[in-house]
């Protein structure tokens, strides 16, 4: 739907063909459009809003609901206490913001993030570009089963936590200025398809820890960048990563180590002695080769 404005015919053709409505871009609400709907679009399961302002009382969604499988609010705003239970099997957050109490717009909240993973359980694709806004009640949030999860791409480490899938075949976790350890429950969701591929790489520095599986169908690429060197922080992230990785049993993969850095000008203490001591017991198992 383009920004040029309809003339009243073309309006018409429009609705009179509703049912082989697929998938809908909007760069602005179509409020003609959807005042002389009647009916659902029975074959409508997509829908993009392009930096628009979702109304309150969106009766397009009350339309669609029932066959909306698809939602990608790129730069879009939603209302306030708007209601995300749309039994969505795709969700892409580019960006997207929303109204505050106080009439404000900001960033989509972390909470607000959390009420769609919970109210839309069977999520098969899940993208979050951007980054989100801390709330007061953040703290308390727990991590929401999506069973389904085949595909995961995160940018905002204040939600690396907040979700886990046992059966992604692609992960892309790509995060800076991580500025505290992130939860275990972050490592959930990354490892499980790692005890599924031939080789896998862990790039170590003084601020980041990456995680990249080379070779094997299941797809996996884990970033976190301190913005600043932290070997604390690098190191504990390495632990949690081993940790959750050999819970249950040990990954078959080949492991390939890079470390980079070394002892600093004031100090004979080399840091990478630390991450190869986490190592002292292998995270592959030693018949594989």
């Amino acid at each position: 739907m383009e920004d040029t404005p309809l003339d009243d015919d073309w309006i018409q053709v429009l609705v009179d063909n509703a049912y082989r409505w697929r998938s809908i871009l909007l760069n602005r609400y179509p409020e003609e459009i959807v005042r002389r709907l009647r009916s659902s679009p029975s074959g409508l399961d997509s829908l993009i809003f392009h930096f628009i302002d979702i109304p309150h009382d969106c009766r397009l969604f009350n339309l669609i609901r029932p066959n909306l499988r698809k939602l990608v609010p790129f730069g879009a705003t939603f209302p306030l206490n708007f209601d995300p239970e749309l039994g969505l099997e795709e969700l892409f957050l580019h960006s997207a913001q929303e109204v505050r109490e106080n009439g404000s717009r900001s960033e989509l909240g972390v909470s607000k993030f959390h009420l769609f993973l919970q109210a839309n359980p069977n999520l098969r694709i899940l993208l979050l570009h951007g980054h989100l806004t801390p709330t007061p009640n953040d703290h308390g949030l727990q991590s929401v089963g999506l069973p389904k999860l085949e595909e995961v791409t995160i940018s905002d480490s204040q939600v690396l936590h907040l979700f886990r899938s046992e059966h992604c075949v692609k992960v892309r976790f790509n995060v800076y200025s991580v500025i505290e350890r992130p939860r275990r429950s972050t490592w959930t969701t990354p490892v499980h398809p790692l005890r599924k591929v031939g080789r896998f790489k862990i790039t170590v520095t003084n601020r980041y820890l990456r995680v990249r599986a080379v070779t094997g169908s299941h797809k996996v690429q884990v970033s976190l960048d301190t913005g600043i060197p932290d070997y604390g922080l690098v190191h504990s992230m390495l632990e949690d990563f081993l940790n959750e990785a050999e819970k249950d049993t040990h990954i078959s993969a080949r492991v390939e180590l890079e470390l980079f850095g070394g002892k600093s000008q004031d100090s004979d203490f080399d840091p990478r002695l630390e991450i190869l001591d986490l190592l002292q017991t292998p995270v592959w198992d030693p018949s594989s080769g």
